[in-house]
């Protein structure tokens, strides 16, 4: 503010906004002073802009990246801090926070309590209103009160002011990958070796811009629920910003468990530590087999170990065999080869992958007692017939597996005795009779 002893003797005060000068206003008539046409008080605050009987404008900085969307009928509340420099702050004070969008009001907030340091405005829109991309958010303090001159206080942790809206269009997490090889190289990948290096990316957007996109925790999880990994990543993990979007990347050097993970995020958005978005997916980590010999078993349809089966049961087969999972991005299929030693049916099993890179391969046929033809999907099995499977790895033909099983015989339900009474020698010629005595259990 600057003070002036003008040449006739008038006193006026003008004030600084920062960027250009207020209106003059007249303080005394005859100052009686031989100072006249002389500046005697300069006073400028380094803090920020100042209210007296009039408006103060604070415009959002960078336009909206995105649009945002503030919700009709929900309240807008405001806190303005300010340091009051001379008058006495009333109860009710005739001022107003004014919310626009470019030149188009959003709403007119009321104030709802007034002190000496904090201003706090509440109020709501009438409908939805969406501040369009390009478009700024633009708060005008108004005062009618005449005797009061004071200053707002922001952007402080001791003076935060502050409005919230509600809105739905807030910060999210656009994508959470992982890759083979650091940014700007490597594949997606959604399973790794042990041991392996993998650089886990997430990209985040931003209706307010890439800025306002603070930090992200990262928390990668084992199927011990145990916490392998628990990090803040920052503006110093950032491996791309453009328009809305800021990409963070993570080395990630895999522990020596094998199994599922789950890789999650939380990004949060400004500085208030209110607003965040979450994301989480799977992945899977495996040991690299080195021509281990695969693994053949029989199963029943729950999936417990089989030693014999009923005539007509079903039969189940799984083949553990890790260097056939050849694509960490979907499941696989394996060929098994099923045989009796009755009558010679054959019969080719197609088994599918358990998950996506289990390395375990599972699958069922049916089985009857009569003989149909070969590869018709239905084993012949009759009563004490031995089944046989057979797996040849299709990259290593010394890995073979064989298996085999027995077809039970079913215990009858109706058991006959016999003995024979007459002839006593047991010696019949033509004609004669034959009794037995019979007796059923």
């Amino acid at each position: 503010m600057l003070s002036v002893n003008d040449a006739a003797k008038a006193v006026s005060n003008v004030l600084w906004d920062g960027t250009s000068w207020g209106t003059v206003i007249q303080q005394e008539i005859d100052s009686d002073s031989n100072l006249s046409g002389k500046p005697f008080v300069f006073l400028w605050n380094q803090d920020g802009g100042g209210v007296f009987n009039g408006t103060t404008t604070f415009v959002q900085v960078e336009p909206m990246c995105s649009p945002l969307t503030i919700i009709g009928n929900e309240p807008i509340n405001a806190d303005i801090y300010i340091n009051l420099i001379t008058g006495i702050m009333p109860v009710s004070p005739d001022i107003k926070l004014l919310v626009q969008s470019n030149s188009t009001i959003i709403d007119t907030l009321d104030i709802v309590t007034a002190t000496a340091s904090l201003l706090t405005f509440s109020g709501s829109s009438t409908g939805n209103f969406t501040v369009a991309a390009g478009d700024t958010i633009k708060l005008s303090v108004l005062s009618n009160e005449s005797t009061l001159n004071f200053r707002v206080a922001y952007d402080s942790d001791t003076n935060p002011s502050r409005i919230d809206f509600p809105t739905t269009t807030v910060i999210t997490v656009d994508a959470l990958e992982v890759y083979d090889a650091p940014y700007p190289n490597g594949n997606q990948i959604i399973s790794a070796l042990n041991g392996e290096t993998v650089y886990i990316r997430t990209t985040v957007s931003d209706p307010f811009g890439a800025a306002d996109v603070n930090s992200l925790d990262l928390v990668i999880i084992d199927q011990n629920t145990t916490s392998v990994i628990n990090t803040l990543l920052t503006d110093a993990d950032t491996i791309a910003t453009a328009g809305c979007q800021k990409v963070y990347e993570f080395t990630w050097n895999s522990p020596p468990l094998q199994g599922a993970y789950a890789i999650n995020v939380i990004a949060h958005e400004g500085y208030e530590g209110t607003v965040a978005d979450t994301a989480g997916i799977p992945f899977n980590l495996s040991y690299l087999d080195f021509g281990s010999p695969c693994m053949l078993e029989f199963k029943n349809t729950m999936g417990d170990n089989a030693t014999t089966y009923l005539p007509n049961e079903t039969i189940c087969i799984q083949i553990t065999d890790a260097d056939q999972d050849t694509n960490n991005l979907t499941v696989q299929t394996l060929v098994v080869n099923l045989s009796n030693n009755v009558n010679g049916d054959i019969e080719s099993l197609i088994l599918t992958e358990t998950g996506i890179s289990t390395g375990m391969f599972s699958g069922c046929i049916s089985s009857a007692v009569a003989l149909g033809s070969s590869n018709d999907n239905v084993l012949s099995a009759p009563a004490a017939a031995i089944v046989f499977a057979t797996y040849e790895d299709p990259d290593d033909d010394s890995d073979i597996c064989t298996e085999n099983v027995l077809i039970s015989t079913p215990t009858p339900e109706l058991v006959i005795f016999k003995t024979l009474i007459a002839p006593q020698d047991s010696t019949a010629l033509p004609s004669d009779s034959i009794i037995y005595y019979a007796r059923f259990a």
